[in-house]
């Protein structure tokens, strides 16, 4: 690959992959081949199925952050601490992993126009998390729950008189701007 007048190439080497997949009879599957590349240090003791495989698991991982975001609320927590959004992010991956754990549980309750679709008139098919959460608040009422019903209560106290609330670290804003060095050296 060529490099810039900043980014030596020859510092970060890679490989180059490309990949063909054939069918049973030895035709191509797909017209044009999939081209990879291998950066690191540890790029050479990867073989070229474990890479392939590695590809692969790729797709998984953007269909989860997709979901999660979508339909999880992943990224609209708004908070300036760090363990706060770590929390909202285990929890949006407990109730992906209770999606999981309850796929087999869950209906198949197709869209009305895909109702006639060869997939959904199969008598199992694997359910997607969307298709899980559909089913989800009756998988819940069937399994039950050992939480207490929630019991009213009266108008709170708030807070003592003279209580003093402690204000949050105000931090600076950071502002990313070009770099001014050739200027100045152009204006003398």
């Amino acid at each position: 690959m060529r490099g810039k007048q900043k980014f030596n190439m020859a510092k970060y080497p890679l490989n180059l992959l490309r990949i063909r997949i054939y069918k049973s009879s030895g035709d191509l599957l797909f017209k044009r081949p999939m081209w990879l590349i291998v950066s690191g240090k540890e790029r050479e003791q990867l073989s070229l199925p474990e890479i392939y495989t590695i590809y692969r698991q790729r797709f998984d991982i953007e269909h989860f952050f997709r979901f999660s975001k979508d339909k999880l609320l992943m990224n609209k927590t708004q908070t300036p601490e760090l363990e706060r959004e770590e929390a909202w992010w285990q929890f949006v991956m407990i109730a992906y992993t209770q999606l999981y754990m309850s796929r087999t549980l869950s209906d198949n309750i197709p869209n009305p126009w895909e109702k006639y679709l060869s997939s959904f008139k199969k008598e199992y098919i694997e359910k997607s998390p969307t298709q899980t959460q559909k089913c989800f608040e009756r998988i819940i009422r069937d399994i039950g729950t050992l939480a207490k019903p929630p019991k009213p209560r009266k108008k709170s106290l708030g807070r003592n008189q003279g209580e003093v609330q402690i204000k949050r670290q105000r931090l600076d804003v950071i502002i990313k701007s070009k770099k001014t060095e050739n200027i100045s050296a152009m204006v003398t």
